[in-house]
């Protein structure tokens, strides 16, 4: 660490290796504070990881409106650039700050914030179209289910359900599964789908 104006200089691997350190540990204002230490316009500071990393930090730690909204200015800033705009881990945190902006307002009580629900449908979809994986799928699901447009979506959910059983089955399907989320997944997948059978077998490798 070399000290330059008050700031720090560091390798790039050793500035990521720290704040996923600090997000095994959920040190979220850690995580802002150590990246504000840094010179700004250092190549540490402005690489892709490192910025993925605050705006994770940002949303997770959300102490006011505006820690979203930056982690937000950083995800659309990753997804412009050529080398993340074809990362489904940068769709999926911007569909994960959309959501979380999304419960917020049902958790509030108060006007229900279907424009977030719509961008992170727009986030996990763009995402699933990179990577078809159980995460981003189960996420796009159980938005465009809790969409105000959810009955003009029942043929784009089906078909989703059925990619995502598709690769199931041929992973070995339900008895395979022992990790306790997927086969919440699974379970969350079928409901949405409406596919009861698969999802009573989900529900059984859930209590397995």
């Amino acid at each position: 660490v070399v000290p330059q104006g008050g700031q720090r200089v560091m390798h790039g691997l050793r500035v990521i290796d720290i704040m996923l350190s600090y997000r095994e540990l959920s040190a979220w204002t850690e995580i802002t504070r150590f990246h504000l230490s840094l010179d700004p316009n250092s190549v540490e500071a402005r690489h892709p990881t490192v910025r993925y990393n605050l705006a994770f930090a940002l949303n997770r730690r959300a102490l006011a409106a505006s820690d979203r909204t930056t982690a937000l200015d950083i995800c659309h800033e990753l997804v412009a650039e050529s080398d993340a705009s074809n990362d489904p881990e940068v769709y999926g945190l911007l569909g994960r700050i959309y959501k979380d902006k999304f419960i917020q307002s049902l958790d509030s009580g108060g006007e229900k914030d279907y424009e977030s629900c719509e961008e992170a449908i727009k986030a996990y979809k763009k995402g699933f179209d990179v990577e078809q994986n159980l995460y981003g799928g189960v996420n796009l699901l159980t938005l465009m289910f809790a969409s105000e447009s959810y009955e003009e979506r029942k043929p784009e959910i089906e078909a989703i359900c059925s990619t995502l059983n598709l690769q199931i089955a041929r992973a070995g399907g339900c008895a395979k599964i022992t990790d306790y989320w997927e086969a919440a997944s699974l379970f969350e997948i079928n409901t949405v789908g409406g596919t009861f059978a698969l999802a009573n077998e989900a529900a059984g490798a859930m209590l397995n």
